[in-house]
């Protein structure tokens, strides 16, 4: 679904924070809340309310045009309406400080997770990737088929990827690279 577990918000932002980065990512943008939250802690949080004095550029990816609506025009400098490995593919090296993919890993199977995270790794400096701890069904809510769930992923997988660390949560795998 176009959303996450509330539980995770915190840690997530809190990783942002620290990381301050003037560029970001956010894949499967669903239904904007990342970056709602990151614009807010790190523009008016140094106060940065209009949109003319803004710094950070902060872009999405979103596979289902339908979701894209006017608060994502407004929070994101840019939104790409395809499916992440087609847009990645052609973005340079390390064209983001921080690419945070909250909740879409477990819409691939492995094969293209795989490929997703060796994306993210490459483009992004940081990476920051959230999914369910556990598996669970989902089908294609609201009509879109970007919401079937199909795999379930461990730590070791992530190790395995390149994860450096995890940060604590009980719902949700959450892997830094």
């Amino acid at each position: 679904m176009p959303s996450s577990h509330v539980q995770q918000i915190p840690a997530i932002i809190n990783y942002v924070c620290a990381v301050s980065p003037r560029t970001v990512l956010d894949v499967g943008v669903g239904f904007g809340k990342y970056g709602v939250l990151v614009r807010e802690y790190m523009e008016i949080w140094h106060f940065r309310y209009a949109p003319s004095e803004w710094m950070l550029r902060i872009d999405g990816i979103e596979a289902f045009p339908d979701y894209i609506n006017d608060l994502h025009r407004f929070i994101y400098s840019k939104v790409y309406t395809s499916e992440a490995l087609t847009v990645m593919k052609d973005m340079e090296d390390l064209a983001y400080e921080l690419i945070l993919a909250i909740d879409i890993l477990e819409h691939f199977d492995k094969e293209q997770g795989v490929r997703f995270v060796r994306e993210c790794r490459r483009v992004g400096r940081n990476t920051l990737i959230s999914t369910p701890r556990h598996f669970s069904e989902q089908p294609a809510v609201f009509g879109n088929e970007y919401e079937i769930h199909k795999t379930g992923w461990s730590s070791p997988e992530m190790e395995t990827l390149g994860a450096k660390q995890f940060i604590d949560d009980s719902f949700s795998l959450i892997a830094v690279f």
